[in-house]
């Protein structure tokens, strides 16, 4: 990620456009390239979340991702969180000041329940988590927690099984043979 990022801004150093717009805190390692070789092209930055904390990297490698978040401090222009706690984050920590813009969806209309019959469910009858099955989104708590007394509603999960590896076999095990706990794996458009 860290020589796609690199190569990225160069090609897009080569290209010179007006705006250069970094998503994450590790990829803005680089963001001090734009402000040195084109100092008119305007630097963005949008942080989804404090990735240099995720559990899964190694501690120089957490170190490298904070160091982008300290290159997007001091070299974007503009930047912009996904949430207010982020926002929070970054004045009290850093002492700056962000635009708060939510990530964004398009609501869909209710359908019929035929696309989720296979787990045999039922409209509005079960919790439902969704996204990616990492350590930090602690589903394990979830799990815990669903399991702590009987519940009339099944518990969803959908996620992606493949990149999630050992924390998946645990989240797995942890809801051992219950069968009101389903991971379906990732699921798109109008199943989702």
């Amino acid at each position: 990620a860290l020589l796609h990022t690199l190569f990225s801004v160069i090609h897009i150093l080569l290209k010179n456009p007006d705006i250069i717009h970094i998503h994450g805190i590790g990829p803005c390692f680089f963001s001090w390239l734009p402000r040195i070789f084109r100092p008119r092209m305007k630097v963005f930055f949008t942080c989804h979340g404090l990735d240099w904390q995720r559990k899964k990297w190694p501690w120089w490698a957490s170190r490298l991702i904070y160091l982008g978040e300290l290159c997007a401090i001091f070299f974007a222009q503009y930047r912009i969180v996904v949430s207010k706690e982020l926002q929070k984050y970054f004045d009290s920590q850093h002492g700056i000041k962000t635009a708060y813009i939510p990530n964004g969806i398009t609501a869909i209309p209710p359908r019929e329940p035929s696309m989720i019959k296979k787990w045999e469910l039922t409209t509005r009858e079960y919790f439902l988590c969704v996204g990616r099955i990492v350590p930090e989104k602690r589903l394990e708590d979830v799990v815990k927690a669903y399991l702590l007394k009987p519940r009339r509603y099944r518990l969803v999960i959908v996620g992606d099984k493949a990149a999630a590896g050992q924390y998946m076999k645990d989240l797995i095990k942890k809801a051992g043979k219950t069968p009101s706990v389903i991971f379906t794996g990732y699921q798109f458009g109008p199943v989702l």
